[in-house]
């Protein structure tokens, strides 16, 4: 199964036993198992599922294998004929993981019931109305 799962902000493509280098989790130990549930997109080679943005019953679980650096970028500024010269550089942190598996749950995410008591909707309703009133004092006032 190939999947495209959004971690920490970017997007990569996996599939079981891949080895990743994401951005780094610093709240997680080594060894640990993370389970990430932003899936864009599934392919299990007969059927292809797009989320809206996010595919609800599918979860990707992946162990934390180590935490590393990427190489070091060195940056370098200057303006010429000025003698301003900059040169610093930037190592991140990132961490290795390896997918583990895709764990499917067959029930679907349950929705958010509205809590809204009746006092709350005659409230919004005399709040309604004075922006009506309101607007119609706006509009006399353009008018004149």
């Amino acid at each position: 199964m190939n999947a495209l799962v959004k971690i920490l902000g970017k997007q990569f493509k996996v599939k079981k036993g891949d080895i990743l280098r994401i951005p780094y989790v610093d709240d997680k130990k080594v060894g640990e198992k993370i389970t990430f549930d932003t899936i864009l997109f599934s392919d299990d080679g007969k059927k292809k599922e797009f989320g809206k943005p996010y595919i609800k019953n599918l979860k990707v679980e992946v162990k934390l294998l180590n935490h590393s650096k990427n190489p070091k970028i060195t940056v370098f500024k200057f303006k010429r004929r000025k003698g301003y010269q900059k040169k610093s550089g930037h190592q991140q942190k990132i961490s290795v993981v390896e997918i583990l598996n895709f764990k499917k749950s067959s029930k679907a995410t349950p929705k958010k019931s509205s809590n809204i008591t009746k006092n709350d909707s005659k409230a919004t309703k005399k709040s309604d109305s004075k922006l009506v009133s309101k607007s119609k004092k706006v509009q006399k006032k353009a008018g004149k």
